[in-house]
């Protein structure tokens, strides 16, 4: 018989890596990574595919967005810097909560990243479409624990 048991301390196995962002986003946004390495937005569209690699664990603002130096300064010294800040991607093993209460999934039932970004429970299908998993819906139907499939398809 076996004795599982969930990994603690030292032994947990690391669940994220980061990149610096060339995306603006918030906390939980799908992103993935360009050819340099760099993290932009995942986007399951066939013109613009880009596949998820997992959720940004902080939120990037681009500083260009505030003209008043004061502000500037406030805003770089309580957020990631878009193209400057190295940011932590966390793959699997937390929950993404909709605080908009507007998904309506299903609970227990694929989450896939969706064309144009986002989470979505319909697998998109379109010729070109990335098909990727990227956790399983829970509670209510406006969470989902959060599994970023490494493997994908194309429609």
């Amino acid at each position: 018989m076996v004795h599982a048991r969930i990994a603690t301390g030292a032994e947990q196995p690391i669940n994220r890596d980061g990149a610096v962002s060339q995306y603006a986003g918030e906390e939980g946004d799908l992103v993935g990574m360009d050819a340099n390495g760099d993290l932009v937005a995942a986007d399951a569209d066939s013109g613009t595919a880009v596949n998820a690699i997992g959720v940004m664990a902080a939120p990037v603002t681009d500083l260009s967005n505030f003209s008043q130096e004061e502000v500037s300064v406030i805003i770089q010294s309580n957020r990631e810097l878009l193209g400057e800040s190295r940011i932590a991607v966390v793959k699997y093993g937390i929950v993404i909560e909709n605080a908009d209460e507007d998904w309506g999934f299903v609970p227990g039932q694929p989450v896939y990243l969706a064309p144009g970004g986002g989470y979505t429970q319909t697998a998109p299908s379109a010729a070109g479409d990335l098909v990727q998993a990227v956790g399983i819906a829970n509670d209510d139907g406006e969470a989902l624990f959060l599994d970023v499939e490494t493997l994908f398809e194309t429609a």
